[in-house]
C-alpha cells in the first residue's frame, strides 16, 4: 500500500477500504459509465510481481502453464499457477483491446491519473471486476484455490494452456484431460436478480436439478451490474447445464440466467 497514493485518490472522492477503492461516491452511476463510455479505475490492490535474472524466462516456462516465450513487450498471456494435481492456485491475464493497464511509479501516477480523469470518468473495483466477468476472465481467490483445473475455468479456450510445451506442475493432469477426457465442468456466464443474490461470493455452491443434493458447481466470480442484479462466472457441470436448470447456494435458491460468453465453449 502507498499512502501517499491513496491520499490523492481520497482527495478525489474516493472511498477505500482494505486498499481497494471501492467507488468515487456514485456506484451505480459508475457502473452504468463503464457500459457505455470510458472509466478510469484504480488497480493498486492487485499484486505485481517482477522477476529477473538469466534464466527466468526458462523458470518461468516450467512453472506456468501458459508458453512463457511468446510474452514479450508488445505481447502479453493469460495463464495460470497449477499444483502437481492440476489444481489452479492463482491465475494472471490480458485484457481485450479496448483496456489498459498503465503500470507506473507513485510519482508518476498522479499526473497520469489528471490527464486520464479529462475524458473517463472514476469507477471503483467492482466496474473492473464486472468488465473481467462479461469477457470471460476468471480470477483465482481463496476460496477457489485448488478447486479448479485450467479447463474447467476456460483457461485453454482463452490461450492460457500450451499443449505443446514442456512440462510444468501439473501438467500431466492438464494434458492428460485435453487429449484422453472430457472436460466435465466448464466455466459460464450467468446472471442473478437484485432480490435473490444477497453476499454472493466467489466458492459458493450451486445445484442442478439433475443432482439433487449435491452441488454440480461453484461461483468463481462475481460482480454489481448496472441494470442491477449481479453477474457471475460459474464453473459448472455441462451434464447439469444440458439437462436442467441451476441453482445458487441450495436445490430450491435462486436461478441463474444463462448469458453468452464472447468466445465459444468446445
Amino acid at each position: 500500500m502507498n499512502s501517499d497514493w491513496f491520499t490523492f485518490l481520497t482527495h478525489r472522492n474516493a472511498h477505500i477500504e482494505q486498499n481497494r477503492v471501492l467507488h468515487f461516491g456514485q456506484p451505480a452511476a459508475e457502473l452504468a459509465q463503464a457500459a457505455s463510455g470510458p472509466v478510469l479505475i484504480d488497480l493498486s490492490h492487485f499484486g505485481l510481481i517482477r522477476l529477473s535474472g538469466e534464466d527466468v524466462q526458462n523458470f518461468l516456462q516450467g512453472q506456468l502453464s501458459c508458453d512463457v516465450r511468446t510474452v514479450d513487450s508488445t505481447q502479453a498471456s493469460h495463464g495460470g499457477y497449477c499444483t502437481p494435481k492440476g489444481r489452479l492456485l492463482g491465475s494472471f491475464l490480458c485484457h481485450s483491446e479496448n483496456r489498459f493497464e498503465i503500470m507506473t511509479t507513485s510519482i508518476q501516477a498522479p499526473s497520469l491519473w489528471e490527464q486520464l480523469n479529462k475524458q473517463a470518468h472514476c469507477a471503483g473495483a467492482a466496474t473492473w471486476d464486472w468488465l473481467e466477468i462479461h469477457e470471460g476472465i476468471p480470477a483465482i481467490f481463496n476460496a477457489t484455490q485448488e478447486q479448479f483445473i485450467p479447463q474447467m475455468i476456460n483457461l485453454d479456450i482463452i490461450g492460457g494452456v500450451s499443449f505443446k510445451k514442456g512440462c510444468y506442475p501439473g501438467q500431466e493432469i492438464v494434458a492428460r484431460t485435453e487429449y484422453l477426457g472430457k472436460v466435465k465442468r466448464r466455466m459460464y456466464l450467468a446472471h442473478l436478480d437484485a432480490d435473490s443474490c444477497q453476499n454472493i461470493a466467489a466458492g459458493d455452491s450451486l445445484f442442478g436439478t439433475d443432482t439433487g443434493d449435491q452441488a454440480c458447481g461453484m461461483i468463481a466470480n462475481a460482480a454489481p451490474v448496472p441494470a442491477g442484479g449481479v453477474d457471475v462466472l460459474a464453473v459448472i457441470q455441462t451434464s447439469s447445464m444440458e439437462t436442467g436448470s441451476i441453482h445458487w447456494k441450495t436445490p430450491n435458491g435462486p436461478q441463474l440466467t444463462i448469458l453468452p460468453l464472447p468466445y465459444a465453449i468446445t
